[in-house]
């Protein structure tokens, strides 16, 4: 089936018997604000946080998510609109429930129970799993210390992530690579992949002090893992690096390296390289 638009979107909603156009706009509104939907084009795509979302809600709160109850409510809302009933006796009925149905007290009193990681979790296949963590969804496969994680690329949607495709990303490098021994610090240097995509970084001696931050820094758009070269990762670490003053306005410019690649910053001005 196509992906839902915003008009077709409130034209089903309407057909479950909800959604005026200003109930329409803050539900769109807050799809987008929490990260349970993205625009391609004019189509919504889910994310894969709104598959936890919705299976915590249908599991612990299906009254709540059931359409019928949300229809009903909004005749309720527009009887209390209208003076036909009172908005702190539906409230209390909402909360405590109410002619043997259960209110939210209820429902909410075995939230300590939820299993989060059963609730983030997915399973895919031949031991793989799509897992939803708080930078985003990644894949694992296995358990333990033998287990191996890849990020899940941000644009593609979950319908996409197919087994074979999974597998493909599983395979694509992602170990810890040994580029060599930084002359200035006289660290060794590797590469590897981390939860915010492939960076380099420094190893810490182990007789370093406690509190000591090993230099990390994350690769360019144009690097790989299994092409970085040494004398890139060397580059790369030397970031942030000051190029001098600015003859005008005597104030120091430096070189960065961001989420969008590298980039010049003068205080607050910055222009991407």
């Amino acid at each position: 089936p196509a992906r839902y638009t915003e008009a077709t979107l409130v034209k089903k909603l309407e057909e479950l018997g909800f959604g005026r156009l200003s109930t329409c706009a803050s539900i769109i509104q807050t799809i987008q604000e929490r990260g349970y939907g993205y625009k391609r084009g004019c189509a919504w795509v889910p994310t894969f946080l709104a598959f936890s979302v919705t299976g915590l809600l249908e599991q612990h709160f299906s009254k709540l998510v059931d359409y019928e109850f949300t229809a009903s409510m909004e005749e309720d809302l527009d009887k209390i609109a209208s003076g036909e009933a009172q908005r702190v006796d539906w409230l209390r009925d909402f909360f405590y429930g109410h002619d043997g149905q259960p209110g939210l007290n209820e429902l909410s009193a075995d939230l300590g129970a939820i299993d989060a990681r059963e609730v983030n979790t997915m399973r895919l296949g031949d031991d793989i799993q799509i897992r939803v963590g708080r930078y985003g969804a990644y894949l694992q496969q296995g358990e333990g210390d033998d287990r191996k994680l890849a990020n899940v690329p941000e644009s593609m949607a979950p319908d996409e992530l197919t087994l074979a495709v999974a597998k493909e990303i599983l395979a694509q490098p992602s170990g810890e690579r040994e580029l060599g021994v930084e002359p200035s610090s006289g660290l060794e240097v590797v590469a590897k992949s981390g939860r915010f995509g492939p960076y380099v970084t420094q190893v810490l001696a182990e007789d370093a002090k406690k509190g000591d931050k090993p230099k990390t820094a994350s690769l360019l758009s144009t690097m790989t893992l299994d092409t970085i070269t040494f004398d890139d990762a060397v580059k790369l670490l030397s970031l942030p690096r000051g190029l001098g003053t600015g003859s005008e306005t005597c104030e120091d410019i430096n070189i960065q390296n961001g989420s969008y690649g590298p980039y010049l910053k003068r205080r607050i001005d910055s222009t991407t390289l």
